[in-house]
């Protein structure tokens, strides 16, 4: 049996993941809450599964990380937890691509914005960048006079912010009147891409490496530690 198409997502509180995997796995209002907001539902990493064009997927919907540094390395931990336990079948990297919810009502990469984005990418690493969608959410919430301001902020975002291999990587925007569109483009495209024999996640493989097993110490730790340290916050 093939492996499934495994992908993680990460962005803010209330930026759309979890209303994607209720959509692409079809599940009902009762398997999975949807925060409304800056208030979380997703509290813990879960994982679920989902069927398309005859491909089974195995989606990873992750909380998003807030200013409270011990409860982003929480957050952390359970990443970590969930790929040890799972990685490493058949000597394959477990995560086939990550996808990085981005609402375009934030204008600029600051507080959350800036931490959860600068985490994913210490998670990813640079090879895996290739491997990487941005999808921008809360479409539904502009009005529509100021739409054509929004769409050229996402324009700029694709060729600035959020273009990390210098070459224009795909970013989707998620409007309302196009989500079964958008969903459906971002699923095809990780079937395209190998699932074997690629480059895996930079955390996947630091958190694997013999001695350095330690959260804490891998990329993606020490950005958050930094962000403690940067304020009053102390780690536990």
């Amino acid at each position: 049996m093939a492996s499934p198409v495994t992908l993680l997502l990460i962005g803010p509180t209330g930026s759309g993941k979890s209303s994607f995997v209720k959509r692409v796995a079809k599940l009902k209002n009762g398997d999975i809450q949807i925060a409304h907001g800056n208030k979380a539902c997703t509290n813990r990493c879960q994982e679920y599964t989902a069927m398309h064009g005859g491909v089974k997927f195995s989606i990873i919907d992750t909380p998003g990380l807030h200013d409270e540094p011990n409860s982003n390395l929480h957050v952390l931990k359970e990443i970590a937890s969930l790929l040890t336990a799972k990685t490493g079948r058949n000597g394959q990297p477990l995560v086939t691509g990550a996808v990085y919810f981005h609402p375009i009502t934030q204008k600029r990469f600051t507080g959350p914005s800036k931490l959860n984005l600068d985490v994913f990418k210490a998670i990813c690493g640079p090879e895996f960048f290739r491997r990487v969608v941005f999808v921008t959410t809360m479409w539904e919430t502009i009005k529509p006079g100021k739409l054509a301001i929004f769409e050229k902020l996402s324009e700029e975002l694709r060729n600035d912010t959020l273009d990390l291999t210098g070459e224009g990587g795909p970013v989707y925007d998620l409007k309302e009147m196009d989500q079964d569109k958008i969903d459906f483009a971002v699923l095809q495209h990780f079937m395209a891409v190998p699932r074997k024999n690629h480059r895996s996640l930079l955390f996947e493989r630091e958190i694997l490496k013999p001695g350095k097993s330690n959260f804490k110490k891998t990329t993606a730790g020490v950005v958050i530690k930094k962000q403690a340290n940067s304020g009053s916050c102390v780690i536990l």
